[in-house]
């Protein structure tokens, strides 16, 4: 918990210095954040991805709570739409086929 505190100050820090927000919302991005990271723990790491994009964070904030990439982020979203509209992935063709 103590190392995820230290990356969400970071990287509220790094948002506060480009976009000069008051302390007051820095502080609340730093409890929503806390709060879903306490949500998602013990997810896998796609449903983690939903999670956090149902509640409103970007692909970049999402990469850095979950410890990956953007283009995992961008990926794993893709992959859900497209289950969501029935049509299968590549990984559940490959399955069906053996």
């Amino acid at each position: 918990m103590v190392k995820e505190r230290r990356k969400i100050d970071e990287i509220d820090s790094q948002h506060a210095n480009v976009g000069g927000e008051s302390g007051i919302y820095l502080e609340m991005r730093k409890i929503s954040r806390i709060l879903a990271l306490t949500s998602i723990k013990g997810l896998p790491q796609n449903q983690q991805i939903a999670f956090l994009n149902s509640s409103g964070f970007s692909p970049t904030d999402i990469s850095e709570m979950v410890g990956t990439t953007k283009g995992v982020v961008h990926q794993t979203l893709y992959e859900n739409r497209k289950v969501r509209k029935g049509k299968p992935s590549k990984k559940s063709k490959v399955d069906s086929k053996k």
